[in-house]
């Protein structure tokens, strides 16, 4: 093979590995989860077994917003530690080996006694995301493709639910907004959108930010 002959044959190899890592690098770059595949990574982070969060509730009317509660949590398993502000209240909550432990501001902690454990278990799960994002179904389904944030760029998809717990109680024409990392593969950011059932004008705004995924979090108790 003369010289001519292997370096054309050396520039085509190039040009077809150069070929390949580019189709490679726009397949991750631009994934998009399915219908099916967008519904299995919500429901998979709601029910994750650990994670941090954050969650934010607020209810815009003719251009003034209200607080409905301001979030940030921790959960491994059955335990779960969670701190904020619920309708302007500061709350402190930690749930730890079956045991309950709260304060408002800077109150002492108090251990709730075995009769309250019932009804505060139910307050727990209210302030967990999975309450907030309840739904029996997914009813539609879009991709709005690569979108600019703060942080970067994301992948953003909608999704129209059929939506349960306190959210359907009280609002209606629900709209979930995910946002995930550019891949496709972890989703990042949940958005919600809704109309109030007595007042038109009235549009709650909820949002929730996961991190550390099926990570090992310690929780500990107060005291």
């Amino acid at each position: 093979m003369t010289n001519s002959r292997r370096f054309r044959r050396v520039l085509l190899l190039l040009a077809l590995l150069t070929l390949l890592i580019g189709l490679w690098g726009t397949f991750l770059r631009t994934h998009v989860p399915d219908a099916a595949e967008t519904e299995r990574l919500l429901a998979e982070t709601l029910s994750a077994k650990s994670y941090c969060y954050t969650l934010q509730a607020e209810v815009m009317v003719d251009g003034a917003s209200r607080d409905y509660f301001t979030l940030r949590g921790e959960k491994n398993g059955d335990d779960a530690h969670i701190s904020g502000t619920v309708l302007g209240s500061p709350l402190e909550l930690y749930w730890v080996e079956g045991m309950i432990y709260r304060r408002s501001g800077d109150e002492d902690w108090q251990v709730l006694p075995e009769a309250q454990i019932e009804h505060a278990a139910a307050l727990f799960a209210e302030l967990l995301p999975a309450a907030s994002f309840a739904y029996h179904r997914i009813t539609d389904y879009r991709s709005d493709g690569l979108i600019e944030t703060e942080d970067g760029e994301k992948l953003q998809l909608v999704l129209a639910p059929e939506a349960d717990g306190w959210v359907a109680e009280y609002f209606t024409a629900v709209e979930y907004i995910l946002l995930l990392d550019k891949r496709g593969r972890q989703l990042q950011e949940l958005q919600l959108q809704a109309t109030s059932r007595t007042e038109s004008e009235a549009l709650l705004h909820l949002r929730a930010s996961f991190s550390d995924l099926g990570e090992e979090i310690r929780i500990l108790p107060p005291l």
